[in-house]
């Protein structure tokens, strides 16, 4: 919706970026998802330790695929999308988009890990102050960064989000689920 107050074409530009940071992202949560979850369950004394492990790696890998096709973002836009209407010029803007939004993937990657053990222990109380505070930062973040960035904005919103997320996580699952 605030894409629709910006600049003609704003909302289409975002569309389109979009598309391809929601196949990416939906990527993440099904494949981190069914290769952490059903661990966790097997082994819940390992679930910990399997966290410690893993949280860093699905960070890095969401770092590597957001550096490889943040690249590429122009041929990967311009094979995805451009023909007949979609221009070279909006290629480049989709693309610029796409590169700002991609920093959504690392804390989003790490976050996946941990919702996992949180979902595995059945302690889904955990799960809403980290999703309480990631919402109002997105709507606030994005109503104050729309004003100074434009359509930039909510790419940047949404990183800040799931960054603030994956460190509200952290300290909730070290402060709830590690013994002391």
């Amino acid at each position: 919706g605030i894409a629709l107050t910006l600049e003609e074409g704003a909302a289409s530009r975002f569309g389109y970026a979009y598309r391809i940071l929601a196949f990416l992202l939906a990527l993440a949560t099904i494949t981190i998802g069914r290769a952490m979850l059903p661990a966790f369950v097997r082994a819940p004394h390992l679930a910990m330790q399997l966290t410690i492990r893993w949280a860093p790696i699905s960070f890095t890998v969401g770092l590597a695929i957001a550096l490889v096709i943040g690249y590429f973002a122009e041929p990967v836009v311009a094979v995805l999308f451009e023909r007949g209407a979609f221009t070279p010029e909006d290629t480049r803007a989709v693309a610029g988009v796409l590169q700002l939004g991609l920093w959504q993937l690392p804390p989003y990657f790490a976050g996946i890990v941990l919702l996992q053990l949180v979902m595995s222990l059945r302690r889904y109380e955990l799960m809403i102050v980290p999703s309480i505070i990631m919402v109002l930062i997105k709507v606030i973040g994005s109503l104050v960064l729309v004003r100074s960035y434009g359509l930039d904005g909510l790419m940047i919103s949404s990183a800040i989000s799931y960054s603030v997320m994956l460190i509200v996580y952290l300290y909730v699952v070290g402060r709830q689920l590690v013994p002391e």
